[in-house]
């Protein structure tokens, strides 16, 4: 696969917007610019490329620089045993070669089994996949954009909106369901780096808060302290995030975990929010443990 100049991200991001809401991922990454996270974007063809592998590196458990890997068909689900095919003799290969595995992320829940045995065809079957869970994807299309101004965000008395600042990294991160270690670090970085949007009490303590991630994009973390649900919060907050991410060049997204009743009735019932009709796993690709 051909490895792209920083120069051509804006390329990419451009020929993004013909394949909306597949795409909308990939143009969220090329449009962040603010985290700086060192990425690699690699392609099949340029420039009409059908198969975009993005990697990047993060802290992950005691590995200070980890592999993390996000790989798309511009053209749906063209050919998934083609994509993974071109994928993994490549990109996964070598990244496998040189750090042992990686994580996945945003890896069609449908095309799991096909990774799978294509993970077999490296160094002698040496590798697998392991699965975190999947998530749903919605988004926020173009033509709800007016509806998403003119609503007006309306807090209970007494509560306000703000930031998070970097000094409540450790806290926001030990609420966090999916929380790892290391993830405070990346906990600070989104909250450094990206847009977030909190709501604070009169006594000026957090009540529920939402951020950015800085590699995919997305929405992470909605949350609302126990004391404080049933009052609307959270739907103000992502009001007010989504107003943020627009601003910054961001298309607003979110994964919802199915088994996460609320949050999936909170998504299907929006004014806003829209699903992208794909099932998405996050999955690590390692090493076996030898026998």
């Amino acid at each position: 696969m051909l490895l792209l100049e920083e120069t051509e991200y804006s390329a990419l991001r451009e020929l993004c917007e013909k394949f909306l809401p597949g795409s909308v991922v990939l143009f969220n990454m090329m449009s962040i610019k603010k985290a700086k996270l060192p990425l690699e974007v690699f392609v099949d063809h340029w420039p009409n490329p059908t198969v975009v592998v993005v990697r990047s590196m993060c802290r992950w458990g005691n590995f200070s620089d980890y592999p993390v890997i996000c790989a798309f068909s511009l053209y749906g689900t063209l050919g998934q045993i083609a994509v993974t095919n071109v994928v993994v003799r490549s990109i996964f290969r070598d990244t496998c070669k040189a750090y042992s595995g990686f994580i996945l992320n945003y890896w069609p829940l449908a095309a799991v089994d096909t990774l799978r045995e294509a993970v077999k065809e490296i160094e002698e079957g040496s590798f697998e996949v392991i699965s975190f869970g999947s998530t749903r994807m919605f988004w926020i299309p173009p033509v709800d954009y007016e509806k998403l101004y003119i609503t007006e965000p309306a807090l209970p008395e007494g509560f306000h909106f703000d930031e998070l600042q970097p000094e409540e990294a450790e806290l926001v991160d030990s609420l966090w369901v999916h929380r790892f270690d290391g993830s405070v670090d990346h906990v600070r970085r989104f909250i450094s780096t990206m847009p977030n949007v909190c709501v604070r009490n009169s006594d000026g303590k957090l009540a529920g808060f939402s951020m950015v991630h800085d590699l995919m994009g997305n929405e992470v973390h909605l949350y609302t302290m126990p004391e404080y649900r049933g009052r609307k919060l959270a739907f103000n907050i992502e009001l007010i995030l989504a107003r943020k991410m627009l601003l910054s060049n961001l298309l607003p997204c979110k994964y919802v975990v199915p088994s996460n009743y609320e949050a999936m009735q909170m998504a299907v019932n929006s004014p806003f929010w829209k699903e992208i009709n794909e099932e998405f796993a996050w999955l690590r690709v390692h090493k076996k443990a030898a026998n």
